[in-house]
C-alpha cells in the first residue's frame, strides 16, 4: 500500500487522532510495548457459508484481532514495513487457518488494518489501509525456490 506524500501531509495536518496516534506508534513501537501491540488486523470472508467453512471459523470471522507478539515492525526514511508472523499466534489460531489455507482461492476477502484507541484522545479508530482480495490463490502462484 502506498500514500502520496500530500495525502500523507494532508492527513497530518488535520491532526486527528488516529494521526498523532500513527505518528506515536512509529516512533514508540521498538521500545513501548503498549505502542507496539495495538496492532489490528480485521479481516473478513464474504462468502464464508458458500464454501461450507462454517462453526468455529464463521463465529470468528470479521473480528478483529490484535497482533501483540506477531508483529514486527520496520521504519526506513520513507517506508514502514508491518510483518505479521502466523507461527506466533495461539495453537488454536494456528489450526484454524491451517483449516482455512487451502481454500483461500476461493475466498472473497476484505482486510483492513487500524491500531487500537485505548483513551479518548485516541479515538475514533480510523482505518490505515484497506483491501479487498477475490478469489487470489496465493499457495497456486507461489514459486519454489531452491536454496
Amino acid at each position: 500500500f502506498r500514500a502520496s506524500a500530500a495525502a500523507l501531509s494532508e492527513w497530518r495536518g488535520e491532526g486527528g487522532a488516529a494521526s498523532r496516534l500513527f505518528a506515536r506508534w512509529v516512533r514508540d513501537y521498538a521500545h513501548d510495548t503498549d505502542v507496539k501491540e495495538r496492532f489490528k488486523l480485521l479481516c473478513k470472508c464474504e462468502n464464508i457459508k458458500e464454501l461450507g467453512l462454517g462453526g468455529f471459523i464463521e463465529k470468528y470471522n470479521g473480528k478483529p484481532a490484535l497482533c501483540t507478539k506477531s508483529a514486527s515492525i520496520f521504519v526506513g526514511d520513507d517506508y514502514v514495513e508491518i510483518d505479521v508472523n502466523l507461527f506466533r499466534y495461539a495453537y488454536v489460531t494456528k489450526k484454524a487457518l491451517q483449516h482455512v489455507l487451502p481454500r483461500i482461492g476461493e475466498m472473497d476477502l476484505h482486510a483492513a488494518v487500524t491500531l487500537e484507541g485505548r483513551d479518548d484522545d485516541e479515538l475514533p479508530e480510523q482505518v490505515l489501509l484497506t483491501a479487498r482480495i477475490c478469489r487470489f490463490d496465493l499457495l497456486e502462484r507461489a514459486k519454489e525456490v531452491e536454496l
